[in-house]
């Protein structure tokens, strides 16, 4: 029997977390460590990602995070959750030059599909990637579409364009607002001409 480590008291934690550690990677967070990262290149530029089948569990599989540097990377943050059923996996990665870590069962979490995985270092932008069930039955991975968004809110914010977008969606708002309660009163208008109609 394969020993799934969320089926065996891994920590559950509500989908508000991931979405501050989504801020957090992508700098929307003013923290300390959001302001040491964003500021430099992304961590896909010295970092790989790919993942392997599980020896004991064809579907399921282990990350393989790879440092491409020529130097020694000394703390690769490592986010991992489950967007499923809101479990979450956290750990703090070294990883010498041209070297490979690997995080899977033993580690403390099988990767499934479906789950979300976010890379941070000081200096770096962060990264994100998403798994997916292949067609033969496997599991890729592919970048983020949650963090691709984040980092298209983040770019408006910093380009001054939320406002404006801020002004189009009170816009939409406010004439959604003043349709539907002209549509109400022209249904109550055609009610009452029919009841009095009928009572004539």
């Amino acid at each position: 029997m394969v020993l799934d480590p969320r089926a065996c008291g891994a920590r559950q934690v509500g989908w508000t977390a991931s979405l501050l550690v989504l801020a957090s990677v992508t700098g929307l967070v003013g923290c300390e460590q959001g302001e040491a990262e964003g500021r430099g290149p992304s961590i896909d530029s010295v970092v790989g990602v790919a993942v392997r089948p599980a020896a004991l569990d064809s579907g399921r599989a282990v990350l393989q995070v790879k440092n491409n540097s020529g130097q020694q990377l000394s703390a690769v943050r490592l986010s991992l959750s489950d967007k499923d059923t809101r479990q979450q996996f956290s750990a703090t990665l070294a990883i010498g030059a041209g070297q490979t870590r690997e995080v899977g069962w033993r580690e403390g979490w099988s990767v499934g599909t479906n789950d979300l995985i976010l890379l941070s270092a000081d200096g770096y932008d962060g990264g994100g990637f998403e798994t997916f069930r292949t067609a033969d039955g496997g599991i890729g991975l592919r970048p983020s579409e949650i963090l691709a968004d984040f980092r298209r809110l983040k770019k408006e914010v910093d380009d001054g364009n939320y406002r404006a977008r801020l002004w189009q969606f009170w816009r939409w708002f406010l004439w959604t607002i003043v349709g539907a309660a002209a549509v109400v009163m022209a249904i109550g208008a055609w009610r009452k001409a029919r009841a009095e109609s009928r009572r004539g």
